[in-house]
């Protein structure tokens, strides 16, 4: 808050030095810049936070005293990067740990596209082409998925060694 009232007043001050209207509006277009930044584009640009801050000072007391102003500099990317990659590899662990739910995912798919080609095919009334279209389109979606799980599923398995007898 103090930072916008100097930069409000700092605006106010210089643009009175040509005349007092040019000092409102510099200082009206200064609060309204401000508010727009805080409010508006601070919320959607840094509505995340990438890192954890203690991460964060770790980082950058390490690289600060390893390699000086350069590891202050890579320290919070570095920080968020770190974070990152060791979130990935937790969701990697839970999913493959729960290796049920994938399949049970996929059959409950298979059910609901059987279920809807069911009421497409009990219709009446011709069927319109978006609507055809839409299930193929479906159709297609489920078995690249199944492909996709068949195959993450294949590499999942302990290949079994030949014993050479």
């Amino acid at each position: 808050m103090l930072g916008i009232v100097l930069a409000v007043v700092t605006a106010l001050l210089m643009g009175m030095t040509s005349s007092l209207s040019q000092g409102i509006i510099a200082a009206l277009y200064t609060f309204i810049t401000l508010l727009v930044l805080e409010g508006v584009i601070k919320r959607r640009l840094f509505s995340q936070q990438l890192a954890s801050p203690i991460l964060v000072v770790l980082m950058i007391m390490i690289m600060a005293d390893a390699f000086g102003i350069i590891g202050l500099l890579l320290a919070p990317p570095l920080a968020a990067a770190i974070q990152l990659v060791f979130s990935n590899l937790v969701k990697k662990q839970t999913f493959a740990a729960n290796s049920t739910a994938p399949t049970r995912m996929v059959s409950d798919l298979h059910k609901r596209l059987a279920r809807l080609t069911e009421l497409i095919g009990s219709r009446e009334e011709p069927v319109p082409m978006e609507i055809t279209n839409i299930q193929e389109r479906l159709t297609r979606l489920v078995e690249k998925i199944d492909q996709a799980l068949y195959a993450e599923q294949s590499t999942d398995l302990p290949r079994k060694e030949s014993t050479g007898k």
